[in-house]
């Protein structure tokens, strides 16, 4: 007996070829608002999904800032004072080490809790 695999659905494309255009849309999204001179404002939680968009933005910063612009970036953050202890100490390292990386590529970011 012969056993086939019946596929309803064509397969998409590769999630890394699909991963790559999204992140690329998005750098440039980004990347257009501060061509206008917008300062952009990034909300942060601590968790990856923020944490993403942050790295994307200051990617596009970096793009711009090669170009000879001046990008303006603030991350913000909450503290609601019932924070667990580690996460608040996670949060204001994941802050401090933007601030490092803004530090070392000349980009102007203000964090912000």
């Amino acid at each position: 007996m012969k056993i086939e695999t019946l596929q309803f659905q064509p397969r998409p494309a590769a999630p890394s070829s699909d991963l790559a255009l999204k992140l690329a849309a998005a750098e440039e999204a980004i990347y257009r608002l501060y061509k206008e001179g917008r300062p952009v404002y990034y909300g942060f939680s601590g968790g990856k999904d923020s944490a993403l968009i942050v790295d994307i933005g200051l990617r596009a910063a970096r793009r711009l800032k090669a170009e000879g612009g001046n990008p303006v970036s603030v991350v913000g953050t909450s503290d609601t004072k019932m924070e667990n202890p580690e996460i608040r100490a996670h949060y204001l390292s994941e802050l401090n080490k933007m601030g490092r990386y803004a530090r070392q590529h000349g980009l102007a970011l203000q964090t912000a809790v």
